[in-house]
């Protein structure tokens, strides 16, 4: 069972874990694509995956038990993330639904974007195997999270026979730069 493996390995780079995340590649989105969850589309496999996970609960620091692949795509307008989440017993995958925002036990993956690259503050977006969303703000040096911000971005999962996957859409527009980044 993958229960936040991407989601909370990032969150314990920002609380100053001794691991790197780690780093992806995106690939320029040039076509259409559409977003159900599958992650079948050529595109995705012309972007590197990410494979290198560890755990933070229920054994900090040790390598994931399941395998997960992460890759990324962007176009004028928007991040793609996709997940696929293998499992030895799928039947255990739990598919629990909730209202937004409400991070029930359950398998989750996410993806934690620091815009402002300062390591203190990130905008997560997660959603579980259920296609339960959320997302909140991370402040205070990753010690804080605020529930209360509320962005518009897509996700959707299937599930497969060895696991499940997920497709994220994560508009600009929900992300905030530092204006140091702005172009002149």
């Amino acid at each position: 069972m993958l229960v936040l493996g991407l989601c909370l390995g990032l969150v314990g780079m920002l609380q100053a874990q001794p691991r790197q995340a780690p780093t992806l590649r995106a690939v320029r989105l040039t076509g259409s694509l559409e977003l159900d969850g599958h992650v079948e589309e050529a595109v995705w496999q012309q972007a590197p995956a990410a494979t290198e996970f560890w755990q933070r609960e229920p054994h900090d620091g040790q390598p994931a038990t399941e395998r997960t692949e992460v890759r990324v795509l962007y176009d004028d307008a928007a991040l793609y993330v996709a997940f696929v989440c293998y499992d030895r017993e799928p039947d255990r995958i739990l598919r629990r639904l909730a209202r937004r925002d409400r991070v029930v036990p359950a398998d989750w993956v996410g993806v934690l974007i620091d815009s402002y690259r300062d390591r203190k503050t990130a905008f997560a977006f997660l959603v579980n195997a259920a296609g339960t969303k959320a997302d909140f703000l991370i402040l205070n040096d990753g010690n804080d999270e605020d529930f209360n911000w509320d962005a518009l971005w897509e996700a959707r999962v299937a599930m497969r026979p060895d696991g499940w996957s997920a497709e994220f859409r994560i508009p600009f527009t929900a992300l905030r730069f530092s204006q140091a980044d702005t172009l002149r």
